[in-house]
């Protein structure tokens, strides 16, 4: 029975193709598929087309015993057939299962003198990844961390500027993907969830947003001042914002490439701040923003180049231009 069931999908699948709801697009890294115009359309119309073939399906089996005795009907064509696309609403299934819907995802790595973890995060990316993906490091070291990243397989691109900001904004530009997912070089947040991060972006949200305040969310890392700064922060984003975050300093995130397009103009700033800067002006931008849980694990190696007392200012002055900002857009 599985076995049938298997080849009744891909037939369905099969036929999809045929029919153009679906393209076959080349990219760098190989061929992956698209939904068409005409395939969007279908999906939108969905809905009401499930509904009148459920109330065929109920005048069938009122009036069964007059249908028995009626001329059989021809058979129902591609376009009224819900079945296939199940599948395409269900992307996850239909991607991991039959390789359609692969987008390609941009992994974007921070680092200034890694050189003793970046090589394990880089396996561990590879490792965990079940798409077509491109690995960036754009880096400020003064070490060794380049050649072990181009060794492992990533893209090296040098920082021009100073600062985490100045790197993602430089890299955001050097980036051609359907998915882009930014994730730390210091091994303290977790490859193994990046599928989580890319499936919630296949699932429709623009931006998603790992927290460690969520669910089974959690850090190793954080002083007990730097929870009470980002309870802080937090606070007042969400009440000026009326949003609904529970951690706006955790750089673990994925963007919806239209998304990320639309944010890059309004990025400014140069340091960490800019992980609070994206959770603001994505609320103001009205984009679907998604959080994740995700366990932040305690530094491995070296010191953190985040400075508590400076950078939580950068963060308050942060939210601070954003709310005047706000006042005078008038919104």
């Amino acid at each position: 029975m599985e076995q049938i069931v298997k080849e009744d999908v891909k037939e369905a699948a099969t036929q999809v193709l045929a029919r153009g709801l679906v393209r076959k697009v080349g990219t760098r890294n190989g061929m992956r598929y698209e939904i068409t115009d005409t395939g969007w359309e279908f999906l939108r119309e969905y809905k009401e087309i499930r509904a009148d073939l459920g109330e065929r399906a109920s005048n069938f089996a009122a009036d069964r015993n007059d249908l028995l005795t009626e001329e059989p009907s021809p058979p129902v064509s591609l376009p009224l057939r819900p079945e296939p696309i199940e599948f395409l609403n269900e992307l996850r299934a239909l991607d991991l299962q039959y390789g359609v819907m692969r987008p390609e995802v941009g992994i974007l790595v921070p680092t200034m003198n890694e050189v003793k973890t970046i090589g394990n995060v880089l396996s561990e990316i590879s490792k965990h990844m079940q798409y077509p993906s491109e690995v960036l490091v754009v880096d400020a070291s003064d070490d060794e961390t380049p050649m072990v990243a181009a060794k492992f397989g990533a893209r090296v691109l040098r920082q021009r500027g100073n600062g985490k900001g100045s790197a993602l904004r430089q890299a955001f530009c050097d980036l051609d993907s359907d998915i882009v997912v930014m994730i730390d070089g210091d091994a303290s947040m977790r490859p193994e969830e990046i599928p989580r991060f890319v499936e919630t972006i296949i699932s429709g949200a623009d931006i998603a947003k790992g927290s460690r305040f969520l669910g089974y969310g959690r850090s190793e890392d954080l002083s007990f001042v730097r929870k009470v700064g980002n309870l802080l922060f937090v606070s007042l984003v969400n009440l000026i914002w009326s949003a609904r975050y529970t951690d706006i300093c955790y750089g673990f995130l994925a963007f919806r490439a239209d998304a990320l397009e639309t944010l890059k103009p309004h990025l400014k700033s140069k340091g960490f701040q800019i992980e609070t800067e994206i959770c603001i002006r994505a609320k103001r931008l009205g984009m679907r923003i998604v959080e994740i849980p995700s366990v932040e694990l305690r530094r491995r190696h070296g010191q953190s180049k985040l400075s508590g007392v400076r950078d939580s200012a950068r963060i308050l002055r942060t939210i601070g231009h954003e709310f005047l900002s706000t006042i005078r857009a008038g919104h």
